[in-house]
């Protein structure tokens, strides 16, 4: 009866320790999130100019959201072409059920010059709001990211991003 009850002990250790190991072994899957963004414009506490984009994101997977036009602009010789419009590049990682987003946003447009005895009417302005930012987001939750006030005018860029987990 000894000899049964110990080589029942040795045997549920032996499962136990085994157990472990596979658990420990076994890689842990990456999270998805879809992150919402919404950028828009404050001008005397309005909300306007409001655009959103969404991207799906794999953890410790960079993704990146382009939207704009290519600007022909005079060079010395013949004609250079800049980029004018909205980039958003983000990466995250999942900790305690919440995502730590890294994300750059950079917005630009064209502006009128300036009139002055040295304006070329030719020469565009471009007009720039660029913030790199950490968030933690909670699911669900919106969090507004990146507040940049225009030099140039009473108004100030947002970019709010809502994070909903998907597996």
């Amino acid at each position: 009866m000894k000899r049964l009850l110990v080589v029942l002990l040795m045997m549920s250790w032996a499962a136990a320790c085994f157990a472990q190991e596979n658990n420990a072994t076994k890689p842990q899957e990456p999270a998805v999130y879809k992150f919402e963004f919404t950028a828009y414009e404050l001008q005397n506490a309005k909300r306007t100019n409001v655009r959103n984009y969404s991207m799906m994101l794999k953890e410790d997977t960079r993704g990146e959201v382009r939207t704009g036009n290519r600007i022909p602009v005079q060079a010395k010789e013949g004609f250079q072409y800049m980029d004018v419009g909205l980039f958003i590049t983000s990466k995250f990682t999942e900790r305690n059920g919440t995502a730590l987003l890294s994300v750059l946003f950079e917005m630009s447009s064209l502006v009128a010059p300036d009139a002055g005895p040295d304006t070329h009417l030719s020469t565009p302005v471009v007009r720039t709001f660029r913030q790199d930012a950490y968030a933690l987001l909670i699911p669900g939750k919106p969090l507004v990211v990146a507040s940049i006030d225009d030099v140039g005018s009473p108004r100030t860029v947002q970019l709010e991003v809502t994070a909903t987990k998907m597996k």
